[in-house]
């Protein structure tokens, strides 16, 4: 948009300016007194008033906030790599570098719902690998509404963040939460009817492909991420 705003600035420029003759170039040659000139000097008296209640704004806003962003975004990046870590069997910040198989066997040799996560404890209590990705994928939405709440980020920076809150894989843990494995009670409205008890199985394998199917996406916004924590760190510097 802001492209098609600067082109039609420029042509108008050269419409409105009196430059000599060159053969082949008449029709730059104009009527002070036509609609069309007119126009063109409607459209470059509104595009500095754009520059100057849009643009300028925004620059200065974005300058103030660019460390929040860039805190908010290298927290993201943390997040993500919590997630990719528990999902590939590793240590956080181990250095071992992400990909698909690795995650692929190590989904093979577990079941995330029973396994613990050997690196994650709240509340004295050992968490599951199910429940560390969850609440740390929870943690990645919460920063990514703050973002976009605040307007921290330029609109193509958010861009990648939009993409990670629409990604596979988080929908993969949102349907984990309504669909946990174990027992579970159904409470009956009428009370002359007894309470029913089950269990809700699991089917291990079908998570896993949801799991594998997606990481590719997850690790394409996951590098996209990290580049921007890093950009925006280097613009913080700069000013």
């Amino acid at each position: 948009m802001e492209f098609g705003l600067l082109l039609l600035f420029l042509t108008s420029i050269i419409y409105c300016r009196d430059i000599p003759v060159i053969k082949g170039c008449e029709v730059f040659v104009n009527n002070h007194d036509s609609m069309l000139y007119g126009v063109g000097l409607s459209v470059i008296a509104a595009y500095i008033f754009y520059i100057f209640q849009v643009i300028i704004p925004r620059f200065l806003y974005f300058r103030r906030t660019r460390n929040i962003g860039c805190t908010k975004s290298y927290e993201v990046e943390e997040s993500m790599t919590k997630v990719l870590s528990f999902l590939q069997g590793e240590p956080p910040n181990s250095g071992i570098p992400f990909s698909k198989e690795l995650i692929r066997k190590n989904l093979e040799k577990i079941n995330i719902f029973y396994e613990k996560s050997r690196y994650e404890i709240h509340n004295h209590r050992e968490l599951s690998v199910s429940e560390a990705i969850t609440y740390y994928d929870d943690k990645t939405m919460s920063l990514i509404d703050e973002i976009f709440s605040g307007q921290y980020l330029e609109y193509k920076y958010e861009k990648v963040l939009l993409n990670l809150k629409t990604s596979g894989l988080h929908t993969a843990f949102e349907q984990w939460k309504t669909n946990l494995p174990g027992e579970y009670e159904h409470f009956n409205l009428d009370l002359n009817k007894e309470t029913s008890a089950g269990y809700n199985f699991v089917n291990k394998e079908a998570v896993n492909s949801d799991i594998i199917c997606s990481i590719d996406e997850y690790l394409n916004i996951y590098g996209q991420d990290s580049f921007i924590a890093s950009n925006n760190t280097m613009f913080s510097l700069e000013i």
